[in-house]
């Protein structure tokens, strides 16, 4: 059984979609821009503006300084730990089997 797929595409936005386009938008800001120019603007430059003036005064005292930060006595490393006892020797009771015994049988774990 065959299955058919089609792919559907739009049709390309024409050249003179594209200009008309582009004109509405211009035409749109245009008018925007003309109806709005007073409320976007300042007042105009003629009209004097009345003067404002700011009474201030510079103070000159300084903060008082922070308290001296707490100081803390530094720690002490810990002390190391005493080396473990070295290990007694141990006592060989039996001598160690010479060369040539090597292959006699294993003897048993004391």
């Amino acid at each position: 059984m065959a299955s058919i797929t089609a792919t559907v595409t739009p049709p390309p936005l024409g050249f003179g979609r594209t200009i008309l386009l582009v004109a509405a938008s211009l035409l749109l800001h245009a008018l925007v821009f003309s109806v709005l120019r007073d409320r976007l603007s300042g007042p105009a430059p003629d009209t004097d503006m009345p003067a404002r003036t700011i009474d201030a005064t510079l103070i000159v005292e300084t903060p008082p300084a922070p308290p001296p930060a707490r100081r803390v006595a530094p720690r002490r490393p810990p002390r190391p730990k005493p080396p473990p006892p070295a290990p007694a020797p141990v006592a060989i009771s039996q001598p160690v089997a010479p060369v040539e015994a090597v292959d006699a049988p294993m003897r048993p774990a004391p």
